[in-house]
């Protein structure tokens, strides 16, 4: 049924973006298709926290990408992977996301053997950029997305980021940083 539906759809749009159904449940279907004949993988799984479960495939020669159901993961994926081939297939020249740094306004001290996206605010101290992160370690949590403006991105390995120290930051709304000190 699933992999008739997708056929239908893929019929419609040039790209079908999905969200659910790619990790290990009873209802996550979408690994099964990647069994079909006129289906090309190109990914299943991504070494990242959240939303390791994000899988991309060709279905009939077009792009499918089943994002995962947990909604904090979700967004994130849409940010790094939805909206870069929403741009590529417009015609953008710049099609990938622009990543900025930041000082981390506090440690983190949580090692992860992947990238760690954390969702948070950036302020000016001191003519400092800072990034704070929010601290929501549940990514289907979303009481602290409507107040997110950025990912802040801890790199795998090692014990974490302290204070201080320089990270990439992913912008998914448009700054309202401010001034404080």
């Amino acid at each position: 049924m699933a992999k008739q539906k997708i056929s239908e759809y893929m019929q419609q749009v040039d790209l079908l973006i999905s969200s659910g159904g790619v990790s290990v449940g009873d209802f996550d279907v979408i690994a099964l298709l990647t069994n079909e004949p006129d289906v090309e993988l190109l990914f299943n799984r991504v070494a990242m926290r959240p939303g390791s479960p994000t899988t991309s495939m060709l279905v009939g020669g077009k792009p499918y990408l089943a994002l995962s159901g947990n909604p904090g993961a979700c967004f994130l994926g849409f940010e790094l992977f939805a909206r870069t081939a929403i741009r590529r297939l417009s015609g953008a020249a710049e099609a990938f996301p622009r990543m900025i740094r930041a000082r981390l306004a506090v440690s983190y001290e949580k090692p992860c053997p992947y990238p760690r996206y954390l969702r948070g605010r950036l302020l000016e101290q001191d003519g400092v950029l800072l990034a704070m992160p929010d601290f929501n370690e549940k990514a289907g949590n979303l009481g602290t997305l409507k107040d997110s403006e950025c990912f802040i991105v801890i790199p795998p390995g090692g014990s974490g980021k302290q204070a201080g120290e320089l990270v990439e930051i992913l912008t998914h709304a448009a700054p309202s940083w401010r001034k404080e000190g």
